[in-house]
């Protein structure tokens, strides 16, 4: 924005339009002249006149104000901030001081007085600027008045306001710099004070022109059908907007263009991102009178909401924010090669990823892939369900756009599956240099097949598609954690296990056993509760591991003291009753759960010991949850000696 708490952003120099000058705010304000901010609102002062302290350090003139005013409005324009300090005359002043000698300056002119040196004192800094966004205009009467009760209060409190009340609302302290900066560097070159004053608002970045509009759309819509993702930012004119900037001036632009006005300059302001960009899959028309609607809609939103929506409400379903600024770009496009807008839009958008999106995924395969040592049939990447072959394109983009220090958005792209997945039993380490290597290759053949190829080659030897999923997916897991790259990326042969047992032989694991009691209300209300908003059987299993590991601590007794409802209650047993309670909560929502039994080998002695293991996707698959070092398919916290047994029913 164009003021933050600690800066103040680009604004665009004065523009003049019939004895108005153009003056840059902070915040939007409503009332007439008065006294600042919370904590001085209790200080009147007299507005109408104004003492000059006696504790002065030094004069400057009103050319050398007039000169430091014109270099502050080219400061900002360059650097998007204020100074900390500016150079009047031979004085190297702050901010604070600067606005004082401002509003002397203001006054001396106003009446007539262009001879007398301003003296300056020390002057407190505003403590907490604060202010609204405004914008409007303030009379010449208006603002020569605030600039005597202004300097009232800098001399009775020692400091600059926090903000000031203005007819428009309270402008904030650098609003008030610039504003008056504004002014006389008006005065400057046309020998008068403005007749009024335009307050742009706070977070007022520039202009832009229609045809720098036309120009970036084009740009954005070649860039993401080349690169499938998105730039950090766009070339619009000679700045450099955010997507999130960039959509604003663009919904501008073609709600301008419907109303045939091409030469009214854009505002360009500061805008937040889409916290948690969402939407379906979309495909279909939107018409004119639709997206014309939506812009204005849109543009609303955004003023309201001081950032990008999420997606958009459209006749087709909702659009997420990536399809939205494709779409309006693709109006634009259309409009600079045709020199009027489209009767229609195609939307044909399959989604798009953010990069903690690709991070959030990754982890899940990698503990789906540890769990049942095979991928799932689908992966779910932020609001989009996608197959795994299409996730894989997802995730090369990823991998290669952050080795280039590139963290935007992925779009996503239909990918069919490889045809006959294959490959050697290989295991080794692979090294960044090859697997970014080996990851440009891949897309490659995407890109040229338009499917996933059945194995890759490597320096191993031909890894399969599976493993290439996994492998990649293990990469984003890791920067995930690190926030960087892996220096090299490890494959197992032993990662992935491709029979299945058939689970007709498994319907007594179903049924409730002696302190296994997965019919119990209390268990079944529980289980149904925890596991809402699972759609597949690892999921829910996931769901209740978990939540037993985390939530249920763990206490050393011999054989069953409390059985699964006991111990849903208490939160506290020993392997047995953690046991008992995953294998109810499991047999309640229809995942079938037996009992494993081994010597085994802790650190600190050798035991008995008993977990359970859940029937998921054709394989029993272990479910320790007395560790926090153990997660569901994995058992680091002891070493099996010799089995004993696994168990429908625990005899003990």
């Amino acid at each position: 924005m164009l003021f933050s708490m600690t800066d103040v952003n680009a604004a665009e120099s004065d523009s003049v339009e019939d004895g108005n000058v153009t003056v840059l705010p902070e915040d939007n304000s409503v009332q007439s002249s008065g006294l600042e901010s919370t904590e001085d609102a209790e200080e009147e002062t007299d507005t109408n006149t104004y003492q000059i302290s006696a504790d002065y350090i030094g004069f400057v003139t009103v050319e050398e104000v007039e000169t430091a005013s014109n270099y502050l409005n080219y400061y900002v324009e360059t650097y998007n901030c204020l100074p900390e300090t500016i150079t009047v005359g031979s004085y190297d002043l702050t901010m604070s001081q600067f606005l004082k000698i401002l509003l002397d300056t203001s006054i001396q002119l106003d009446q007539e007085d262009y001879i007398t040196p301003i003296p300056f004192t020390d002057m407190g800094d505003a403590p907490n600027p604060a202010g609204q966004s405004i914008s409007g205009y303030i009379l010449k009467s208006e603002y020569i008045l605030n600039a005597a009760a202004i300097l009232n209060f800098m001399e009775g409190y020692g400091r600059s306001p926090n903000y000031w009340r203005t007819s428009l609302g309270n402008l904030r302290f650098e609003g008030l710099v610039l504003s008056y900066a504004n002014i006389i560097d008006f005065y400057r070159e046309y020998n008068e004070l403005p007749s009024n004053t335009f307050i742009i608002p706070c977070d007022f970045m520039g202009l832009v022109t229609v045809d720098e509009v036309e120009a970036a759309s084009v740009y954005l819509k070649n860039y993401v059908e080349t690169n499938n993702h998105f730039p950090e930012t766009i070339p619009v004119g000679a700045k450099s907007l955010t997507i999130a900037q960039f959509f604003k001036v663009l919904l501008t632009a073609v709600v301008q263009i419907d109303q045939e006005d091409y030469t009214t300059l854009i505002y360009v302001t500061d805008l937040g991102d889409v916290p948690n960009s969402a939407g379906h899959v979309i495909l279909g028309n939107i018409l004119k009178s639709d997206y014309i609607s939506n812009a204005g809609q849109l543009l609303s939103f955004m003023e309201s909401y001081g950032r990008a929506p999420n997606y958009w409400r459209t006749s087709l379903g909702n659009l997420c924010f990536e399809g939205l600024v494709l779409s309006y770009a693709n109006i634009m496009d259309f409009q600079e090669s045709n020199g009027r807008l489209p009767n229609y839009t195609v939307v044909n958008f399959s989604g798009a990823a953010t990069f903690d999106n690709v991070k959030e995924a990754s982890l899940y395969l990698k503990k789906y892939v540890t769990a049942l040592k095979l991928l799932p049939w689908s992966i779910k990447v932020g609001s989009y369900t996608l197959t795994l072959s299409e996730f894989l394109k997802v995730l090369l983009i990823s991998v290669i756009n952050s080795d280039q220090n590139l963290f935007t958005s992925v779009v996503i792209t239909d990918v069919d599956n490889p045809p006959k997945p294959a490959g050697q039993n290989i295991s080794g380490t692979i090294l960044k240099s090859e697997y970014i290597q080996n990851a440009n290759a891949i897309l490659n053949f995407i890109d040229s097949n338009g499917r996933a190829p059945n194995y890759g080659i490597t320096s191993l030897g031909d890894l399969r598609f599976d493993y290439i999923v996994f492998g990649y997916a293990k990469i984003m897991d890791f920067h995930k954690d690190y926030n960087r790259l892996p220096n090299y990326t490890v494959v197992k042969n032993s990662d992935f296990n491709f029979s299945t047992i058939n689970a007709i032989y498994y319907s007594a694991q179903l049924r409730p056993t002696n302190n296994c009691q997965s019919t119990s209300s209390t268990i079944i209300n529980f289980a149904k509760n925890l596991t809402k908003n699972c759609f597949t059987t690892y999921d829910k299993a996931l769901a209740i591991f978990e939540w037993v590991r985390d939530y249920c601590d763990y206490t050393f007794y011999y054989n069953t003291k409390y059985g699964a409802v006991g111990m849903l209650y208490r939160k506290d047993g020993n392997c047995i009753d953690h046991s008992h309670l995953i294998n109810a909560l499991a047999r309640s929502v229809g995942i079938p759960a037996r009992y494993a039994h081994a010597k085994c080998k802790f650190t600190n002695m050798t035991v008995g010991h008993i977990w359970s293991e859940l029937y998921i996707r054709g394989r029993w698959v272990t479910a320790d949850a007395t560790s926090l070092r153990n997660d569901l398919g994995t058992q680091l916290n002891c070493k099996i000696l010799y089995w004993k047994g696994r168990y429908t029913q625990l005899p003990f």
